[in-house]
């Protein structure tokens, strides 16, 4: 069930690596380094009583992820070449 979804993201995960947006890394890892918070979280939430004894936004949660994401995976520019690095 889940394997389709990692497999769709994994390639996308490839073309920002084919673009120069993501540094090289084993996709298919990545893809469940992303989703793997993300379902914790729900199965924490929805299924586990979380909402009730400790909700959690799950909006907040997702840009907490993403966030975290690209800064592991983003491509590190050299500090001359990126103005807010120099500062």
């Amino acid at each position: 069930m889940l394997d389709p979804y990692i497999e769709a993201l994994a390639q996308r995960l490839q073309d920002h690596i084919d673009r120069g947006e993501m540094r090289p890394t084993d996709t298919r890892m990545a893809a469940m380094s992303l989703i793997s918070p993300i379902l914790i979280g729900a199965l924490h939430q929805r299924r586990l009583g979380g909402a009730t004894c400790n909700p959690v936004d799950q909006s907040q949660h997702c840009h907490h992820v993403a966030e975290s994401f690209i800064a592991a995976y983003r491509v590190r520019q050299r500090a001359e070449d990126d103005p807010e690095m120099v500062k």
